[in-house]
């Protein structure tokens, strides 16, 4: 997971000085600094908490892991609206990292959308959906029928 300034205040900076995670703020410091060190505590502390849950021999490590949200895109778009129905199922099989056919039923999908790519322009209707996904930082996210 990557922080940024804007996810740290004042007072997170001051715990992780109290817990002896970051340097002394210098006088020449500014908030930029600050929150790129309080980044890398936070950072470091996560990855002490994954590797606490691996064991060798693990075939999934803590790095290998990552958040992914499934959404039926009936609560993203009204079924009754069909031009953004229709738009929203083109764009992301043309932006899935990967679909899944025939589960269940012939014509049931899932797209799988990897968050990390550079996405093509999604249309209005799905951009709501996609700067909450990134905003919580998911790594993936699944759109279904739910069906």
């Amino acid at each position: 997971m990557t922080w940024s300034a804007s996810d740290f205040s004042d007072e997170v900076y001051g715990l992780l000085l109290q817990l002896q995670l970051v340097p002394e703020a210098q006088e020449d410091d500014d908030c930029e600094t600050q929150a790129r060190l309080a980044c890398a505590a936070i950072d470091e502390l996560a990855d002490r908490a994954w590797a606490r849950r691996y064991q060798d021999g693990d075939l999934l490590h803590p790095s290998s892991l990552g958040l992914v949200a499934f959404v039926s895109l009936r609560t993203v778009v009204e079924e009754s609206d069909v031009d953004a129905w229709q738009s929203a199922w083109r764009w992301f099989a043309s932006a899935a990292s990967w679909q899944h056919r025939h589960n269940g039923e012939d014509g049931i999908r899932e797209f799988g959308v990897n968050l990390a790519r550079e996405l093509p322009e999604a249309p209005a209707v799905l951009r709501p959906l996609l700067e909450e996904a990134r905003r919580k930082r998911l790594d993936c996210l699944v759109v279904h029928q739910d069906m």
